[in-house]
C-alpha cells in the first residue's frame, strides 16, 4: 500500500476514534445499552473507555507515539469486545 494511502487511513482511523470517544461523553446512554451486566460502575466505565479512545486516537497522529497508540488501540478493542 502506498505510504500516502496508509497515512490517510491511519489519520482517518484516528479521527474516528476521537469522535467515538467524544460520543461516550455526549451520548453515554448508547454505550450503556451494550455494557455487560456483570461489570460494575457502568457509567464510569463508559467514560473511561471514551477517554481511552480519545487518547489512542491522539497518539496515532504523532510519529513518536504511533506504534504505541496502535498497540493500545488493539488492546482497547480486545478489552471492550463484548464476547470476552
Amino acid at each position: 500500500m502506498p505510504i500516502s494511502l496508509r497515512l490517510f487511513f491511519m489519520y482517518l482511523m484516528a479521527i474516528l476514534y476521537i469522535i467515538a470517544g467524544i460520543f461516550h461523553f455526549i451520548k453515554p446512554e448508547f454505550y450503556l445499552k451494550i455494557m455487560p451486566h456483570y461489570l460494575p460502575y457502568h457509567l464510569e466505565l463508559v467514560y473511561l473507555s471514551g477517554l481511552c479512545e480519545i487518547i489512542c486516537g491522539l497518539m496515532l497522529f504523532f510519529r513518536q507515539t504511533q506504534a504505541l497508540g496502535a498497540w493500545l488501540t488493539i488492546a482497547l478493542l480486545i478489552a471492550v469486545c463484548k464476547f470476552i
